[in-house]
């Protein structure tokens, strides 16, 4: 009997795990809509990889059929901050484990050139509608909680500042607050709480250790929630530089600099009694080396040696991911690192990716066929290929809008050098951190980035070239 109760209960666990999936009980999410103004769009649905980085990662992706219908497939643990970049906007919603979503997307509005390739240029955030939504569904609640609470954020929080009316502040809070004290949902909750506290911060700036104690110190880790990392990340921000001129944080130059201790680095850190958490103290320290690494206060070799030292040394799983993506981040574009990776077509529809080209110095250029300043390079381009092609690949990565663009122009100038198009990878503009056409980078045959970024072909490139192969003895 007792072997047979086992056996029922080995069974039902096994259900358990198979309804929940091995990724951390993940349930299914099913997202949707018919939107024909964007018929045969590809659309991407991303996530960040933390509120630090703000890293984009692909949770799932669609082109829009003839009919305008969509959908996406996928699974998640946890509430989560899911996004789609189209055109002008930012659109995204809080996807819950195991719901699903029919989407009203916004009218179709594409973003200009002129506004493709400004890193100023700032999409409009939308939270994207749901078409029957139910009263209690937390995208509901948090989107009638903002609409309460920016109009009051925008009009009064200067008031706040000037007049020191707390008064006031209180008696908003709890306005703001009431529609939803018997809502049943964790995220909301917390949601409002920090977005509420983020306006005690904002009127009590002077007080911020208040606020660390009362919201962060004693307070599990939301790493999820838009609202507690948002709050988090302005509380903490510049914390180093805070501390640092104090006498007890005035060591962490040299915890970091010289030592390169993430051990001695927290024993200093421990002295703020505002970090006597370890778990929040690990994450304050991963946002300031991530925010201080283009700063001057610190080695940035030591930085990511730190940065080294978590990975190996953290016990919290997620803090092991976010020092991992940190350094990806801040290394992408250094010299002596793998820059990002593609797989784009060029003028013939032949997939083309950057590790076809290991064992050779590569030119790597961002340009427009309709770049007065590209097509005027490019004849000097044309004759640096001519004189170097035995030691040096160029490519040229083409950022027009359309595929055909590149094609008709390669007919017209045939250009004997590799052309490839962005088109099915147009975040490596953003990877890249292109800011103008064109701008170049250097790799070596061991496919990492040797000048980043490069100087262009008439800015003495040839001369660096000579000298760096020579350096390493490959003429």
């Amino acid at each position: 009997m007792r072997k047979m109760k086992y056996v029922r209960c080995k069974i039902v666990f096994l259900l358990f795990l198979v309804f929940y999936s091995f990724d951390g009980f993940s349930q299914k999410v099913i997202i949707n809509g018919n939107a024909p103004e964007y018929a045969n769009t590809p659309i991407t649905l991303l996530k960040y990889k933390n509120y630090i980085t703000k890293n984009e990662v692909v949770v799932s992706s669609d082109t829009v059929d003839l009919n305008g219908d969509f959908q996406f497939e996928f699974n998640l643990a946890d509430v989560t901050e899911v996004f789609m970049h189209l055109g002008i906007y930012r659109c995204f919603l809080y996807a819950e484990p195991g719901k699903a979503y029919t989407l009203i997307l916004p009218q179709k509005q594409d973003k200009k050139e002129s506004q493709k390739f400004n890193p100023f240029f700032q999409e409009t955030d939308v939270h994207v509608t749901i078409k029957n939504f139910k009263d209690e569904e937390l995208n509901f609640n948090i989107r009638t909680f903002d609409q309460s609470y920016y109009p009051y954020y925008n009009k009064h929080v200067f008031d706040v500042f000037s007049r020191h009316d707390f008064s006031h502040l209180d008696s908003a809070v709890n306005n703001l607050k009431g529609p939803y004290v018997n809502v049943d949902n964790l995220y909301l909750q917390n949601y409002i709480k920090y977005k509420l506290a983020r306006l005690r911060y904002l009127a009590y700036q002077k007080q911020s250790k208040n606020i660390s104690d009362e919201f962060f110190l004693n307070q599990p880790v939301e790493y999820n929630n838009v609202a507690y990392m948002e709050l988090f990340n302005r509380v903490y921000d510049d914390y180093f530089i805070y501390f640092g001129r104090t006498n007890e944080g005035k060591k962490i130059y040299s915890d970091i600099s010289s030592n390169k201790s993430l051990i001695s680095l927290k024993e200093t850190l421990g002295q703020d009694k505002v970090l006597s958490n370890d778990t929040l103290k690990e994450i304050v320290i991963l946002k300031n080396l991530h925010d201080q690494f283009y700063g001057d206060m610190f080695s940035r070799s030591a930085i990511l040696d730190v940065l080294d030292s978590i990975t190996t040394q953290s016990a919290i799983e997620a803090h092991v991911d976010m020092a991992n993506d940190i350094i990806a981040k801040i290394t992408r574009l250094l010299a002596g690192y793998e820059p990002p990776q593609f797989q784009l077509y060029d003028k013939d529809s032949t997939l083309v990716s950057l590790k076809d080209f290991e064992g050779e110095y590569v030119y790597l250029n961002f340009c427009s066929c309709q770049s007065y300043a590209c097509i005027t390079e490019f004849q000097t381009i044309d004759q640096f290929n001519e004189r170097h092609k035995e030691h040096l690949k160029i490519v040229t990565i083409v950022a027009d809008d359309k595929y055909e663009t590149m094609v008709r122009f390669l007919k017209r100038y045939p250009f004997e050098w590799t052309f490839l198009h962005y088109g099915n990878q147009t975040e490596l503009i953003k990877e890249y951190d292109i800011r103008a056409f064109p701008t170049y980078f250097l790799l070596g045959p061991d496919g990492k980035l040797i000048l980043s970024p490069a100087p262009g072909p008439n800015e003495g490139f040839g001369e660096q070239l000579f000298k760096i192969m020579r350096e390493r003895g490959d003429i």
